[in-house]
């Protein structure tokens, strides 16, 4: 040891000898964990088939239990039903036993009888008619087989009857079962017909009602616009005749005076109500005297009936706007100055000045 030489010179650093240990530290720690990574999932997917295998044989022992009491249930139905059958089987079999031995004993009681009355009839024909003993004999034995023919033919009449009383019983029931039905069917449509009739009397009851709301609002609108307008009339006739009295009259013209009536008062106007018809009348207003001031009416028009004015506005209803300008036009053409007009040039002057007037 005391020989050998070591160049402190070339020897590393004290960090880079502590970073390689950390690194071969890290390399061994991680080589470890991985060894323990892998041994974990090694057992894992051992643990997990395991459960895989039992799991299998659980279901495989579950569903041959499963298959056992299916084919037990199985078996129990095909022996219910073999005993069900073959009780079918021997109930049939009696009832066919039974006919058959009812077939055998009508048979050999018809056998019989026939046989009796064959007897008889070779009786008759042996016996002959040379004493009274045998006509006396003869008439017994006429007697047995009128009897036996006669019981025969009620037998026939019993059964007829009976039948005939099935037949009348039968048909009697079907014709009550018919007559239920077509009774429940008649009270069914009459119900059918009943609802639809109430719920078509209240439909028409609720458009009557919605029709009658718009009548009478539609009434109180136009009310309420031509006593606006007729306002709106008075005051703006107010303010033109005062105007006129300051504006000189020409000498050449003549003033006529304007026959118009006066205005109603908005209290004399008819109000309708629904069921109501009301008595007063009012006087129809010429339209030539509204729109041509020179005009004179004779005032001899006929009254008008309220309610027929009043069905003629509903039938031909004028909106709110146009019926509100139209009465303004009304108002300014009605209370123009009157003047006597001479040539066609003095009129258009006249219409000027009154139009500069406006």
């Amino acid at each position: 040891m005391s020989g050998l030489h070591v160049d402190r010179a070339r020897l590393p650093g004290v960090q880079e000898v502590r970073q390689d240990f950390a690194i071969l530290e890290d390399g061994a720690l991680a080589h470890c964990l991985q060894k323990q990574e892998i041994e974990q999932h090694y057992a894992s997917n051992v643990q997990k088939s395991q459960l895989v295998q039992m799991d299998i044989r659980i279901a495989r022992k579950l569903q041959d239990v499963e298959n056992q009491e299916r084919e037990l249930g199985k078996s129990h139905q095909q022996k219910k039903m073999e005993e069900s059958d073959s009780e079918l089987a021997r109930s049939i079999q009696e009832e066919i036993q039974r006919k058959a031995e009812e077939c055998r004993q009508r048979e050999e009681d018809d056998q019989e009888i026939a046989k009796q009355l064959q007897e008889l009839e070779e009786e008759e024909a042996s016996s002959l008619p040379s004493s009274h003993s045998t006509r006396d004999v003869n008439h017994s034995e006429h007697g047995d087989t009128d009897h036996l023919n006669w019981q025969m033919a009620e037998l026939e009449l019993q059964s007829q009857e009976q039948l005939q009383q099935d037949e009348e019983l039968a048909w009697r029931l079907q014709e009550e079962e018919e007559t239920h039905i077509r009774t429940r069917r008649n009270r069914e449509r009459n119900d059918d017909y009943r609802t639809a009739q109430v719920a078509q009397d209240e439909e028409i009851a609720r458009y009557m009602q919605d029709q009658e709301l718009k009548y009478h609002q539609r009434e109180v609108r136009e009310w309420e616009l031509r006593r606006e307008s007729r306002s709106g009339s008075l005051s703006f006739s107010e303010q033109r005749q005062s105007r006129s009295k300051k504006t000189p009259v020409p000498l050449d013209s003549e003033v006529v005076p304007l026959a118009r009536d006066p205005p109603p008062d908005c209290s004399d106007f008819p109000a309708q109500e629904s069921g109501a018809h009301s008595t007063k009348q009012l006087f129809s207003r010429n339209i030539a005297e509204e729109l041509d001031p020179t005009f004179k009416s004779n005032g001899t028009d006929a009254p008008v009936d309220v309610p027929a004015v009043s069905s003629q506005a509903l039938a031909h209803t004028v909106p709110v706007e146009g019926l509100f300008e139209y009465n303004e036009e009304i108002a300014e053409a009605a209370f123009i100055s009157p003047t006597k007009r001479q040539s066609g040039r003095q009129k258009t002057k006249d219409k000027k000045e009154a139009c500069k007037q406006q």
